[in-house]
């Protein structure tokens, strides 16, 4: 396949996890300098947890930072509505559902009707709240075929993955590469970065790359200071942009590895 040279490079920054209960660690990272005037997408989670988070302590505080946030510029986009994966797993699946990810993949294993009611339960969440959201991205960017169907059917207008974005209405692929880090393991952590480093370099002709930062990032320095690096390398040609600004000036044919298959809604 050939690799299209790109007309025009962007890059977005985005903050997981973001929720009632994560909500203190988050502000932390979006206060960073080096986050400070990005535009950022913030990706949301009704009750992170089963914790219950709507009704919690400190929910409308909550509300009224992400409407601020919104109001600003920032984009918002729906990111599960636990972010626990609680279906049983097969022992072929279980390192990459209960060791790698650590239960965190909610969307991984759902039927349709089961993705589409929590889509609908996280929908409903955000219009209680006054907020419109075009994307979803699923936890640890774990999604089967019947969840990308519920996706679709619930009327999202993109998917977003580890490494491409779905357009939800023809079922194209736009490559987006993501770097990210593992918080696990200090050492964990270096060989990580290593790896990213790597996939930098490789994909760098794409118009868009991503950075994904998650709460846990904050007790990693050396995390901080590869992305702060990572982003003063990005400043010097490429635009930064929300997600979904980054996804909409993609052209059509730009950036289009493959044909997902989705069933009709």
């Amino acid at each position: 396949m050939t690799h299209p040279m790109p007309t025009r490079q962007v890059f977005c920054v985005s903050i997981h996890d973001v929720s009632v209960s994560t909500w203190q660690a988050c502000e932390q990272l979006i206060n960073l300098p080096f986050l400070r005037n990005l535009p950022l997408t913030l990706l949301l989670v009704p009750d992170w947890h089963r914790r219950g988070d709507g009704k919690g302590p400190g929910a409308l505080a909550f509300a009224d930072c992400i409407t601020a946030m919104r109001e600003q510029g920032h984009e918002l986009c729906l990111h599960g509505y636990t972010h626990l994966d609680e279906q049983p797993v097969p022992l072929s699946d279980r390192w990459r559902r209960r060791v790698l990810t650590r239960s965190a993949g909610e969307f991984s294993a759902l039927d349709e009707s089961l993705a589409l009611q929590r889509l609908h339960w996280g929908q409903r969440w955000l219009t209680a709240h006054g907020w419109v959201v075009r994307g979803f991205v699923p936890p640890a960017w774990m999604i089967n075929a019947p969840g990308i169907s519920a996706v679709r059917r619930a009327g999202f207008e993109y998917l977003g993955l580890y490494r491409r974005w779905i357009r939800l209405a023809d079922g194209k692929s736009l490559i987006a590469p993501t770097i990210t880090y593992s918080t696990r393991l200090p050492a964990g952590d270096a060989l990580w970065r290593d790896i990213q480093r790597a996939i930098y370099l490789r994909e760098s002709r794409w118009p868009v790359l991503r950075l994904a930062l998650h709460p846990a990032d904050l007790g990693r320095s050396a995390n901080l200071a590869h992305a702060s690096r990572q982003i003063a390398r990005w400043l010097r040609y490429r635009e930064p942009q929300s997600e979904y600004q980054a996804y909409r000036s993609l052209p059509g044919t730009q950036a289009v590895v493959q044909q997902e298959k989705i069933k009709p809604g």
